[in-house]
């Protein structure tokens, strides 16, 4: 059920979301298998298609249709999906390294591809490409050369555990540095912050525990990790406020808000200005097989804010995906899509997109 917050502290208004609410006000329009099933991609909405990848392809669909309009072959494991403009981004995994490809978006064509570090992290801000590489590396977006470097966070036993994130002239990166003593390794987990143009480092920050992901919105940094949500003021690193409710997997923001998903459990909605818990809905009851938190928690699990909606999904045994009212909470519609969930949702042009364990479905919202 859903909770809304009181400035009373014994009093807790209790809103009934399970009565009159469930059926949902969606129609299958299409749906794209692969061979074979259990695979976790990255689903990357734009008007014209939906991307994708399966193994070593990279597939664009029709959004209408769900129809293939060119897959290329990257001959190693792709992930990493981003798309920018008029070009996709992803990466390939080789054995002892891996290639940075960009493609041109309507016709799947290679504009360039670029040698990089094995299990490196990017993202793209700006025509301009921010990459964990043997230390965090600024690239041309449109032809793939190196603009700046700075290696310093990479040295030592350093690993990163998720993409930097860039906006409002920043982009900050998470790193472990590992210092070993007589019997033990010690793991300092930092946020370095960089200026996007020139590549000064700006500041860092020793947070407790890794990150799942980062969020910059309008000046703050959000650290989403196994605590919860650390927020920082973008410009100095200067922690403003925490919520420690459990492990989270990525926050998305709108209107002065924070969605997160902690333990794939519930759906809370925190003020993002200072931290305090809005309004808080459950989504998985007793009536659903739980796995352990520690691992349940993924990137399918994201939720989605469109048109003042939130959208998400939850456990890997719960088969629902939700739809919820952004400002309040309230449980609008939830619907059984019969497979495992193995995508967050993606909402575009009145369509939701989402990838179960054997292959991709588009439903039309009618509302």
């Amino acid at each position: 059920m859903c909770k809304k917050s009181s400035l009373l502290l014994l009093v807790l208004v209790v809103v009934p979301v399970f009565s009159g609410c469930l059926n949902s006000p969606l129609k299958k329009v299409w749906s794209f298998s692969f061979e074979n099933s259990f695979y976790f991609p990255d689903l990357v909405f734009s008007n014209e298609g939906v991307y994708t990848y399966y193994i070593d392809k990279v597939y664009f669909l029709s959004a209408e249709t769900g129809d293939v309009l060119w897959v290329y072959d990257a001959g190693g494991e792709v992930s990493s999906l981003i798309t920018e403009g008029e070009r996709v981004y992803f990466l390939s995994e080789r054995k002892n390294y891996s290639y940075l490809y960009c493609l041109d978006t309507s016709t799947g064509d290679q504009d360039w591809k670029k040698e990089v570090a094995p299990y490196s992290y990017f993202t793209v801000y700006n025509d301009r490409i921010y990459m964990y590489s043997d230390g965090l590396i600024c690239l041309d977006a449109v032809t793939g050369d190196t603009i700046w470097s700075y290696s310093e966070i990479g040295y030592y036993c350093a690993s990163v555990l998720s993409p930097p994130v860039a906006g409002e002239g920043k982009v900050v990166i998470g790193s472990f540095v590992c210092a070993s003593g007589k019997r033990t390794y010690v793991y300092d987990y930092r946020l370095y912050c960089f200026d996007t143009e020139t590549g000064n480092l700006l500041w860092e920050y020793k947070c407790e525990g890794g990150p799942s992901t980062l969020l910059i919105y309008k000046g703050k940094i959000y650290n989403s990790n196994a605590y919860g949500v650390q927020c920082l003021d973008l410009t100095t690193g200067e922690e403003l406020w925490r919520d420690n409710v459990g492990k989270v997997s990525r926050s998305v923001a709108a209107d002065g808000k924070l969605y997160i998903t902690p333990w794939s459990t519930d759906v809370v909605c925190l003020d993002a200005e200072t931290g305090k818990e809005l309004w808080r809905c459950e989504i998985v009851g007793k009536e659903v097989e739980m796995h352990h938190p520690i691992d349940s928690v993924a990137i399918w699990l994201s939720p989605e804010v469109v048109d003042k909606k939130v959208y998400t999904g939850s456990q890997v045994k719960n088969r629902y995906v939700y739809c919820l009212d952004a400002e309040t909470g309230d449980l609008l519609w939830k619907y059984n899509k019969g497979k495992h969930w193995y995508s967050s949702p993606v909402v575009g042009n009145g369509k939701i997109y989402y990838a179960t364990v054997d292959g991709i479905y588009c439903f039309e919202i009618f509302e």
